[in-house]
């Protein structure tokens, strides 16, 4: 395809993903979900300056700044608020196209047999079906903001491979990351993970190593204030109360009573410092009665150190007065509400996760089929795949947080990234492929694969 022909196909492509985005951000303008609503309290507390309510040792900053700031530059009506905030996050879907982009290029396969439309064809097609089906333009939480960045950080680990990293782009990588890390919590360790990758994908380690740790001070710069905004508030050092609460809900399953009981959860053998953090709900599945009990959870052994009031027994009302405020307190702190809370490491409460992950991915992949068909497909002819360090370092840095969540709790959203990126690796290492055969799988899998989330 020539130059002028390559052109206008990018330029369809961004019409197609720009209308899509539009007209599900429309859709969904009126949509608000719990989150959402701890997002927006939070962003109004930042822009009046209260550190005491905005300051959360749960909900990362970026998100709610970002809200936060619009809603007071523009100070819409009530009746106008959800949809600024909709307008919001299809700013952010336009900030994951660029950062695919970015990452189209940054990424591209050194073989002749792959042609450059068929390369953006695919990439575009794994965007839209990550953006729009897998998180959504209707659901109010950084999702896409995460997704932009880590396809940012994933672009200049591809460069990072190629050796096209000075001290300025090492600063950009490291701030992407840090951004990444204020936008979602977990993005903590793939900082981490995104640091090494680039060490060892380098193709001079020693020249590299220097830049490596500007990266490094830049993460630290972007996050370190934010972590010490949280560790003096918690009174120890912490990034936050994210993992804890996770691993807790979704892995212990435990709850305090009467709150978040849910299926599978137990009540907790531990109490709660201030009723209603993520390994105890997502692994060990506990709760502390009588909160947080929800269908599949089982009452905690532990006991809240600041339960809440019970102002009426039938129906059971409970008041969340104070010191927590916002629109829904027990959603906006939920790491005071479960103060007192313990996790447990358990090797059946993992075995349960990891099969319920299992099934998860598994219903994942079924909506991903005709991409995964494809793909697989496109390897088969191609014969083996001709892995270079770039192709495994994004490879690696998709499966790790694939791996991580799994061990968890898995939803489409919190994997887009890792999905996209994983999707692309292993197109570029497709290296044999024929040209002809790839033009009729490419032209067959990805209208059917982006059907759906045009329907």
């Amino acid at each position: 395809m020539s130059a002028a022909g390559l052109r206008r196909l990018r330029l369809a492509g961004w019409a197609l993903a720009v209308a899509l985005g539009a007209l599900q951000a429309w859709a969904s303008r009126h949509d608000m979900n719990p989150d959402g609503v701890s997002y927006l309290d939070l962003g109004d507390a930042f822009v009046r300056g209260d550190l005491a309510q905005a300051v959360s040792a749960y909900w990362p900053p970026l998100y709610a700044v970002i809200l936060g700031a619009a809603v007071g530059l523009l100070r819409p009506s009530p009746a106008w608020e959800f949809p600024l905030v909709h307008a919001v996050n299809f700013l952010l879907y336009l900030g994951a196209l660029a950062s695919l982009e970015f990452l189209l290029a940054n990424a591209a396969p050194r073989s002749p047999g792959w042609p450059a439309w068929a390369w953006r064809a695919w990439g575009s097609a794994l965007f839209l079906v990550a953006a729009l089906h897998m998180v959504t333009l209707r659901l109010v939480t950084p999702d896409l903001l995460v997704l932009a960045l880590f396809l940012l950080a994933a672009g200049w680990l591809g460069r990072w491979a190629d050796g096209r990293v000075g001290p300025r782009e090492a600063v950009l990588f490291g701030a992407a990351l840090g951004a990444g890390a204020l936008a979602k919590t977990v993005a903590l360790p793939l900082a981490a993970l995104g640091l090494g990758l680039a060490l060892a994908a380098a193709p001079d380690r020693r020249r590299a190593a220097p830049r490596v740790l500007l990266a490094l001070a830049a993460f630290v710069v972007v996050t370190g204030p934010w972590i010490g905004a949280v560790s003096a508030r918690a009174g120890r050092f912490t990034p936050g109360e994210n993992a804890r609460l996770n691993y807790l809900w979704l892995v212990n399953r435990e709850y305090a009573p009467p709150m978040f009981a849910y299926p599978g959860a137990r009540p907790a053998g531990w109490a709660l410092e201030h009723p209603p953090l993520n390994y105890l709900w997502l692994v060990n599945r506990e709760y502390a009665p009588p909160m947080f009990a929800y269908p599949g959870a089982r009452p905690a052994g532990w006991a809240l150190e600041h339960p809440p009031r019970r102002v009426l027994d039938a129906p059971a009302v409970w008041e969340f007065a104070r010191p927590v405020g916002g629109t829904l307190p027990l959603w906006l702190d939920p790491g005071y509400w479960h103060a007192g809370a313990a996790m447990r490491f358990s090797v059946a409460d993992h075995a349960a996760a990891l099969r319920r992950s299992a099934r998860a991915y598994g219903r994942l992949t079924l909506r991903l089929l005709p991409l995964a068909v494809g793909l697989a497909v496109l390897i088969l002819l191609a014969g083996r795949p001709g892995w270079t360090r770039r192709e495994v370092a994004l490879a690696v840095f998709a499966l790790v947080p694939l791996g991580g969540y799994a061990l968890i709790h898995v939803e489409p959203r919190y994997v887009v990234g890792a999905v996209v990126v994983l999707g692309l690796a292993l197109l570029a290492a497709v290296r044999a492929a024929e040209p002809r055969a790839l033009a009729a799988v490419t032209l067959t899998a990805l209208p059917l694969a982006v059907l759906p989330v045009a329907i």
